[in-house]
């Protein structure tokens, strides 16, 4: 019994002194989850309209940009951004590598979800909600 008192005392001792490691680490995930978010949905609702444009070169821009950002890895970005660019002397700090990645990244799963959101038909919704007896 006091093997196992003293091993909990042991595990208790070692978390303790991981807890400044662990909540430095949460205030910067904290940190990059709001900046990604504040920045990709108003580049979203960018690429959205783009997508939705009828000028041609505004709508293949767009569409390219899509189809890289979300047909490549986050990591591979990431990567790209952090030890890439600085082959073209373009050096970025890791946080800031990081909020442009995510941001790019996301930006362009925000950009298709609006664009969904705006090209669906408005009866059809309404058609739905009535199949579904939700509106009698």
């Amino acid at each position: 019994m006091e093997n196992i008192i003293t091993f909990l005392k042991d595990i208790l001792n070692y978390t303790a002194t991981l807890m400044p490691q662990v909540i430095v680490g949460l205030k910067s995930t904290l940190e990059i989850f709001t900046l990604t978010l504040a920045l990709s949905i108003p580049l979203g609702i960018i690429v959205a309209l783009g997508r939705l444009s009828k000028i041609k070169i505004i709508n293949k821009i767009t569409s390219f940009y899509v189809l890289i950002m979300r047909g490549t890895p986050l990591l591979l970005q990431i990567v790209f951004i952090f030890f890439g660019l600085p082959n073209l002397n373009i050096v970025i700090d890791r946080f800031p590598a990081a909020i442009i990645a995510f941001t790019l990244n996301y930006g362009a799963y925000f950009g298709e979800i609006f664009r969904a959101g705006i090209k669906m038909k408005q009866h059809k919704y309404w058609d739905y909600l009535k199949l579904i007896h939700f509106l009698e």
